[in-house]
């Protein structure tokens, strides 16, 4: 393939990798285990092992490095079956089995730290594999239970909104997975073709299309289950009365004590910023688009700060009189972590977000890098239009604002 054909194909197999990482119940109950100490998940443990021995009907006992083990290897599975008109579970692995396995030693390893309480992804495996498998996925009786024993292991403020923020970022994961996804999708339809050197390309491009067009068509269905059932057991509006949470523009869940840390002047952020890039790490993505607003109000912009959209919309629209003539700036706002680029997809969708609102420049802002087809897409098609900036870009403009000693928010 050509490296622009190349990189695009890459954009898809990282998307599909994506994809189903999030449609796997551990992803998203790793977050939520991470958040508890050893010994609380050790105790977790023990809860979904006398849950699994309780709900099960299983030919034989087991222990629970038996439960551990075959979890973590796969070798067990539920069977539904008729008993006396009652549907019934039956936990359906053989202990002696499971106890001979050979694992690999990542897995030997994975099982002792689950054991000891000190692997939470295991924890998530164990738990979501086991007694969250996809046809009992919203079963009542689990998360009732599980409820009562995550919200008894919450003894914090800071924890509970932690805790309680899982479901909203996990929700926000599929709608990422969605907006990227479908993106990526529509492009291939209308990939150029001289850009494909030969058949096998175009039909490993095809297949990869057809493959993400599959996890997408799923993406909505899986998202509903998972959601429910993560929002039956963490129980976010529970801990939000209990520990008097407050729910911020990103969907975050603060103790409200937090909030006046949140509030403290705009001067002060921007002066952090300044010092130190790394500051951005702290502040959620829709606090950084508050900051980018007062950046472009000391550039003598009037700016509007959009709703919370998806990937392709504008963050910012800034309006400036030029010499009596309308001067209409739209702004995409991007705070990733350093290792994760600006692909050329997500630069391309901005630009043809443009027939919405009319923009005579466009700026992408990002606090990582772009991919090189992003540039080339920027500087061979979109030179006149628009203008990608970094960390750099970001500093200069603190600093214009930090002269100019504009007003405090």
């Amino acid at each position: 393939m050509t490296r622009y054909a190349t990189e695009f194909n890459d954009d898809l197999l990282s998307t599909i990798g994506y994809g189903l990482a999030i449609q796997e119940p551990p992803h998203h109950f790793s977050r939520i285990f991470s958040l508890f100490a050893a010994e609380e998940r050790r105790k977790i443990l023990d809860d979904a092992y006398d849950n699994a021995r309780k709900m099960g009907v299983s030919k034989r006992d087991f222990t629970l490095e038996q439960f551990v083990v075959a979890s973590v290897a796969g070798c067990f599975g539920w069977e539904r079956h008729e008993t006396e008109g009652a549907i019934a579970i039956e936990w359906d692995f053989d202990p002696a089995n499971a106890t001979a396995l050979r694992l690999p030693l990542e897995d030997q390893i994975m099982v002792r730290e689950v054991i000891r309480g000190n692997s939470y992804r295991g924890l998530a495996i164990v738990v979501a594999g086991t007694t969250l498998d996809p046809d009992f996925l919203t079963q009542h009786e689990f998360s009732h239970m599980f409820s009562r024993v995550v919200g008894a292991r919450v003894l914090s403020p800071e924890q509970a909104g932690a805790v309680a923020s899982c479901v909203t970022q996990n929700r926000k994961s599929f709608e990422r997975f969605a907006d990227q996804g479908s993106g990526l999708v529509a492009d291939a339809g209308v990939f150029p073709s001289g850009a494909i050197p030969d058949r096998d390309s175009a039909a490993e491009m095809q297949h990869n299309a057809e493959w993400l067009g599959t996890l997408l068509a799923s993406n909505e269905e899986v998202k509903r289950l998972l959601l429910h059932s993560q929002t039956e057991i963490v129980k976010p509006d529970s801990l939000f009365d209990r520990f008097d949470l407050e729910e911020t523009a990103s969907g975050l869940f603060i103790p409200l004590k937090s909030s006046l840390i949140i509030a403290k002047s705009m001067r002060d952020v921007v002066t952090a910023i300044e010092r130190d890039r790394n500051e951005i790490r702290s502040l959620s993505p829709r606090r950084f688009e508050e900051v980018m607003r007062a950046l472009f109000e000391t550039l003598g912009f009037e700016v509007e700060l959009t709703q919370a959209s998806r990937d392709g919309g504008a963050d910012l629209l800034c309006l400036r009189d030029l010499h009596g003539i309308p001067f209409r700036l739209a702004v995409e706002v991007k705070r990733y972590k350093e290792d994760r680029p600006i692909s050329v997809s997500l630069v391309r969708s901005f630009v043809g977000a443009n027939a919405q609102f009319q923009a005579n420049k466009l700026v992408y802002v990002t606090t990582s890098y772009y991919t090189q087809p992003a540039k080339d897409f920027a500087n061979n098609y979109a030179s006149h239009l628009l203008t990608l900036t970094q960390n750099e870009q970001i500093k200069d403009w603190c600093q214009h604002y930090l002269n100019d000693g504009v007003r405090l928010l």
